[in-house]
């Protein structure tokens, strides 16, 4: 009986102090950077209710990939964000605040100065709000010039 105790407290202390998100796993034995490391593919865009994703393909190509990682002796993630096999392409670092519950996504290092919206090379500092981070999904929401997008990918 006192193992089972011990279980069920251990549980509910993981529960109290994971990254719960609004959509989602309770509990994750992952770290939201280990969840988030990988190549992940758009499957949803819309732009203030509006689906727009079929427009980003046409602007970008669909084999867009996203690709988050730790480069080697860095202090914070970097993403990078592949359009069309290398015609547009740019490098953003990013950061999370809020106890991982949003990303912090400075944007640099860009071939083409191009954007859709908070994606691409903006002057601009972006907070993507997580809703959802699992294994193989991942949503966020970005306030961007007075639009709320919400972008969906599935990993790849």
């Amino acid at each position: 009986m006192s193992g089972l105790f011990y279980v069920i407290i251990f549980i509910f202390c993981l529960s109290l102090s994971g990254c719960r998100y609004k959509e989602g796993p309770l509990i994750s034995f992952h770290s939201v950077e280990k969840r988030l490391e990988g190549t992940w593919k758009m499957v949803g865009l819309t732009s203030d209710g509006v689906d727009s994703l079929k427009y980003y393909n046409d602007k970008c190509g669909s084999t867009v990939a996203f690709i988050f990682r730790y480069p080697d002796g860095s202090p914070m993630p970097t993403y990078y964000m592949n359009f069309d096999k290398g015609k547009i392409r740019f490098r953003s670092y990013l950061t999370f605040v809020k106890n991982k519950k949003e990303m912090k996504v400075y944007y640099n290092d860009s071939i083409n100065n191009w954007h859709l919206g908070p994606i691409g090379n903006n002057p601009s500092i972006n907070y993507w709000k997580i809703v959802k981070l699992t294994e193989k999904e991942f949503k966020t929401t970005v306030d961007f010039n007075g639009k709320t997008y919400i972008i969906s990918f599935k990993k790849e």
